[in-house]
């Protein structure tokens, strides 16, 4: 039993004995430091990680030493964060997956570059930590995109029947853990392990292109969406190797079957089978269960995790766990109840014993949530037999919050600060600057939470506040009737829509046919700007063009930028403004219900970047913004 509800804590005191825990998480922290010299020449780095790594993992260097020192690949932008009078080398790039403020096209381009730039690069001669950093980008990008393959097996989506998707996942599972020995490698000094590691990374990197592919359709299909791609919830590199070499290194027999729980533990189950090779042991098979009570929430249209669909996924490998002896392996854990879940789902397949190993007890958590009465579970004082950390927890600045995340989330506003907020930077910057601090800050669903309805607006059609109202708007000297039309010409670069074929125009005339419009050959150069199109039917035509391809390449990276500049220059308008400013200060959501997640917010869940605009933007003067709008648009139309 690894899992017990609040009510039944009295029955077992052992699991709120949180100093005795905390004991023998600090006995097997120091079985790792007196057992590990005999095995790594980089021990001394390990044992004083917190001089050469900070908090959250990133290997960091002096400010002088960086200057003199650090390869090219850390000069790119985003790669590094100063903090702290130290040079960062985990960017706010290397924590894109979680980042509100990128699209899902955008981090696959960054991953793509990380790991490809990566790989080219280790191929020189640098200082050790420069390799860690480099390396720790590479097993990022592979671990990452190999966790975004299976995020919907979480809810069942297992592809049993499909060969190409299974071919795929094992492909890329492969090749994540080729990058996971390459970094512990590296890490422990193994140099023949991490060239060997390197040499096959080199020999299948191609495949990297294939999942991204792969993702990309389903994107495309609508089955997959930016928040797919998350950040893995994995502990502390150093914790995570301390907790692999010590439960490898004390167990008499090894188990035969390492099971790890995306995103969770992904890279902790491959970090388990790189100590096992580099102590020469025979390495356990790596197996996913995808699986999370918690992160897939109102992901998928309200599905959750179905113990049903687990056993069914440990049925399907039961020739694999069969009579075998299995370790279940997870960063941390605070209720124990998808530990317990897992255990349940793997005794159908009939192992011949079950291990858990949590890498971090987080027992911090639990003690809070026992303080303030909370109805949970807490997690079992066995879930913690091999832990080798307490995982550190807000109990102040933001209670229950992991202060890993806390950390990564500052280095992406002071990112977000530089990029943006300087005095030298113009209104649009400071703007979109402001935006995507206040997305990092609180999502949408904490900065409405409290809020009753009198202090919201969340539906602006038919207002003022949507882009469908009426007024003129110039870009790059073109006239439209709104900012709709203005936005969805925005989206194709120049003459592009001259190419256009009869079957294509045939097609958006399909979709537009209940509007009573219709598009020709020769209407199309000008399609935005003409009276013929309501803002709906603009919406409509761009997306019809925009599955057939014709969307600039760059979009996801400008399209903020446009829309900021639009609203600055509808918001001049001195009567759009006085009807802006009849909102303050009600809190504004773009709330809707066709499935717009960015600019808006739908079904509990969105980034709501619409509705962040319009409040910053309401936040200026009249004459600010007509200043800023004169200096985008000289020649737009006058109040």
């Amino acid at each position: 039993m690894y899992s017990i509800k609040n009510n039944q804590i009295d029955q077992f005191p052992d699991c709120t004995d949180f100093d005795n825990i905390v004991l023998n998480v600090m006995r097997n922290a120091n079985f790792v430091r007196s057992r590990a010299a005999s095995h790594f020449i980089h021990l001394p780095i390990l044992n004083n990680h917190s001089d050469h790594f900070s908090l959250d993992g990133s290997a960091r260097v002096s400010v002088s030493f960086f200057g003199d020192s650090a390869p090219a690949y850390f000069k790119r932008s985003r790669r590094v964060t100063i903090f702290r009078n130290l040079v960062h080398l985990r960017g706010s790039r290397y924590t894109i997956s979680s980042n509100p403020t990128f699209e899902l096209r955008q981090k696959f381009d960054t991953f793509k570059v990380d790991f490809l730039e990566g790989v080219e690069s280790l191929g020189n001669n640098m200082p050790l930590l420069f390799q860690i950093g480099i390396a720790d980008y590479i097993k990022n990008s592979a671990v990452t995109i190999l966790n975004g393959l299976i995020y919907r097996e979480k809810i069942g989506g297992y592809h049993f029947d499909n060969p190409s998707y299974q071919s795929l996942r094992r492909d890329m599972q492969k090749l994540a853990q080729n990058c996971v020995d390459l970094f512990y490698g590296i890490l422990f000094g193994r140099g023949t392990f991490a060239s060997l590691s390197y040499a096959s990374i080199i020999a299948s990197k191609l495949i990297l292109d294939k999942v991204i592919a792969h993702l990309i359709t389903e994107y495309e299909g609508r089955s997959l969406s930016s928040r797919h791609i998350t950040r893995p919830e994995s502990a502390h590199p150093i914790v995570m190797c301390a907790a692999a070499f010590r439960y490898c290194a004390s167990q008499r027999i090894q188990p035969e079957i390492i099971i790890g729980l995306p995103s969770g533990s992904t890279e902790l189950a491959m970090a388990y089978q790189s100590i096992q090779k580099m102590l020469l042991m025979r390495p356990s098979k790596v197996l996913l269960f995808p699986v999370s009570i918690h992160s897939i929430k109102r992901d998928f249209d309200g599905a959750s995790t179905d113990p049903a669909n687990l056993t069914r996924f440990a049925m399907k490998l039961r020739k694999e766990v069969r009579g075998k002896r299995v370790v279940v392996v997870d960063d941390n854990t605070s209720t124990g109840s998808t530990i317990s879940m897992v255990a349940s789902a793997i005794r159908s397949a009939l192992p011949r014993q079950i291990d858990i190993a949590i890498a971090e007890a987080d027992i911090v958590r639990s003690q809070i949530r026992i303080d303030a009465l909370e109805k949970c579970a807490i997690a079992t004082r066995s879930a913690y037999t091999h832990s080798v950390g307490v995982l550190p927890v807000s109990r102040v600045i933001e209670p229950k919050f992991d202060l890993k995340e806390i950390l990564e989330r500052k280095k992406m506003i002071s990112c977000v600060r530089a990029r943006y907020s300087s005095s030298g930077h113009t209104l649009v910057d400071k703007t979109m600057g402001r935006i995507y601090e206040d997305a990092i800050r609180f999502p949408t669903e904490i900065a409405i939470k409290d809020l009753q309805t009198y202090q919201l607006k969340i539906s602006f059609r038919g207002t003022s506040l949507s882009n469908f109202y009426e007024i003129p708007t110039v870009r790059s000297r073109s006239l439209y009737a709104s900012v709709e039309h203005a936005y969805q010409a925005a989206k194709f670069p120049p003459n592009a829509l001259e190419r256009v074929g009869d079957k294509e125009i045939h097609r958006i005339n399909s979709r537009l046919a209940s509007r009573g419009v219709t598009v020709t050959k020769e209407s199309l150069p000008s399609l935005f700007e003409g009276p013929e199109l309501t803002a709906g039917a603009s919406k409509i035509a761009a997306n019809e063009l925009r599955i057939m391809g014709y969307v600039r390449d760059d979009w996801d990276y400008v399209k903020l930028r446009i829309m900021t500049e639009l609203l600055i220059q509808k918001f001049s308008n001195d009567s759009a403004y006085r009807l802006l400013q009849e909102t303050a200060p009600k809190y504004l959501v773009e709330g809707n219900d066709w499935g717009d997640t960015y600019w808006g917010f739908t079904d509990g869940r969105g980034r709501n970047f619409l509705g962040r605009l319009i409040m910053q933007i309401r936040a200026n003067s009249i004459e600010t913004l007509k200043e800023e709008a004169d200096r985008l648009e000289p020649e737009r139309p006058s109040n």
